[in-house]
């Protein structure tokens, strides 16, 4: 029997999937994708590394810094995924699948599949950041606490997983009094500590 393909489309929105592909192009890139010069960069890169590119307006959808990241095509998927060295978005995702754990080691990652409705983990990073989000369902977080950070206690955004040592990119945020979401980089420097607070309640509760 033929092995199994995986099929990954993007109307299925596989968030974990998608969110593995963007650190791959920021890795590919050299810097992370924030700002409206960072898209701009990126779409540069793109027509330079493959003879095609990707529009600035694309590429904020997929990174979450504007709404309709829902409507992301396939074939956007595609490009991405040739630029960081596969045949397309299928090879992709079967790449993530037969991974051996060495980039997603057992027990360093805090994956949001795994949290009830309620949960809270804890996140630190360099130089002494600290909050404490809780799981709101949907690949969705609140802060609930927040120490020398700019993600307020009130901001929420779209996570589907975090990977200790490594850095944190958050998409879809919402800070309280912004007048957008953007994306966020946590860890630029050493990476974030992640660790879950099995409370599904107020993180206080867990003290």
């Amino acid at each position: 029997m033929a092995k199994m393909m995986y099929f990954c489309s993007a109307m299925e929105k596989n968030q974990e999937y998608i969110s593995a592909l963007r650190q791959a192009v920021e890795e590919k890139l050299g810097q992370s994708v924030t700002s409206p010069t960072d898209f701009a960069r990126l779409s540069d890169s793109l027509l330079a590394a493959l003879g095609e590119s990707l529009s600035v307006s694309t590429l904020k959808r997929v990174w979450g810094y504007v709404d309709g990241y829902a409507t992301v095509r396939t074939s956007t998927l595609n490009i991405l995924s040739r630029y960081v060295g596969c045949r397309d978005w299928n090879e992709f995702c079967q790449s993530l699948a037969d991974n051996d754990g060495s980039s997603f080691p057992e027990g360093d990652v805090v994956a949001m599949s795994t949290l009830a409705i309620g949960d809270c983990v804890e996140v630190r990073w360099a130089p002494g950041r600290r909050i404490v989000v809780k799981n709101l369902g949907q690949w969705r977080m609140a802060v609930v606490e927040s120490e020398r950070s700019k993600l307020l206690v009130g901001t929420t955004f779209t996570c589907a997983g975090m990977v200790n040592g490594e850095r944190l990119t958050l998409t879809q945020v919402e800070i309280p009094g912004a007048d957008r979401a953007r994306s966020y980089v946590c860890g630029k420097h050493g990476g974030i500590t992640a660790r879950v607070l099995k409370v599904s309640g107020p993180a206080q509760d867990a003290r």
